[in-house]
């Protein structure tokens, strides 16, 4: 469209003139009213209404991200004591039981720290989440992989949960309730900074309903 002051060329969303650096609605408003600039004005105006209610309801990413090695520190913590006391119950139980144990101990150690990995890497590689201003997305999988869709305006109630461990690092579980079908209970592990990204995921419910006008019933 073109500018009503200076007849340049301008994108139908702008609300300034590139070039002669007027607001275009205030600069429409002002014209002359004869009948061919009043239906121009008109058309202007409801071109400018359109462009920004596109705007408004865009889809725009707010947080993305996946599970934090820090959500498992207590775990790693609590094999690692688990390994010391079973090596040092085997060094003394030794001259005792011969060195058998050390040929049960040694590979039960490793088939445990074994385990944790790959469990580690299921959860780190396997699942990503992504929120915008309309929906929440989980994606779980390495090999194939699934992805899910929640309308964040069919969330009912957002809470998060850290254990002990889990608060000296500030991650933790988000738990999300809603009125989807496939997932009518949604447990998010190991989130960074899970406080501000569960009020993030809130902060996009209210917005949404608000903006349909529906009635928020849990705050």
């Amino acid at each position: 469209m073109k500018c009503p002051k200076c007849a340049t060329e301008v994108q139908i969303e702008a609300v300034y003139c590139p070039a002669c650096g007027a607001r275009l609605d205030e600069v429409a408003d002002a014209r002359p009213m004869s009948d061919s600039n009043a239906e121009g004005k008109q058309n202007f105006n409801q071109r400018v209404e359109v462009s920004r209610a596109k705007s408004d309801t865009a889809e725009q990413d707010l947080w993305q991200g996946g599970f934090s090695p820090r959500a498992m520190v207590g775990t790693w913590i609590l094999y690692g004591v688990i390994s010391i006391v079973a090596l040092i119950a085997s060094f003394f139980l030794m001259p005792v039981l011969t060195p058998v144990v050390w040929l049960v101990t040694i590979p039960a150690l490793a088939l445990l720290w074994a385990y944790q990995g790959v469990r580690f890497a299921v959860r780190r590689l396997g699942l990503h989440y992504r929120l915008t201003n309309q929906r929440f997305f989980h994606e779980s999988g390495i090999f194939s992989r699934t992805t899910n869709r929640i309308e964040v305006i069919d969330m009912d109630d957002i809470t998060f949960v850290q254990g002990f461990v889990d608060r000296f690092f500030g991650v933790g579980t988000i738990k999300v309730s809603s009125t989807d079908i496939t997932h009518p209970v949604l447990m998010i592990t190991g989130i960074d900074d899970v406080q501000k990204v569960a009020g993030l995921i809130d902060n996009a419910r209210r917005a949404e309903r608000l903006r349909r006008g529906l009635h928020i019933e849990t705050v």
